[in-house]
């Protein structure tokens, strides 16, 4: 199984950023890494993202599928 394409902590940090990710969003490890997840986030969505990601660090269960398809912001 591969690695993530990044990785958040549970404060929506960013904690890891593979090189996939910069190639489909186009921000460079260096400026992802310890930046809010909502940075990617595209901002109508960031109230359901936020809800969302709260209830799954509480609870530790997700309402989406493993693999999900979004818009991001570039």
């Amino acid at each position: 199984m591969r690695a993530p394409t990044l990785t958040v902590d549970p404060a929506g940090q960013i904690l890891t950023w593979r090189e996939d990710a910069e190639k489909l969003l186009g921000y460079s490890e260096l400026e992802a890494v310890g930046q809010p997840v909502e940075t990617i986030v595209p901002p109508h969505l960031r109230g359901l993202h936020s809800a969302g990601f709260r209830r799954f660090v509480k609870t530790g269960q997700s309402r989406l599928p493993e693999i999900v398809t979004t818009s991001a912001r570039h």
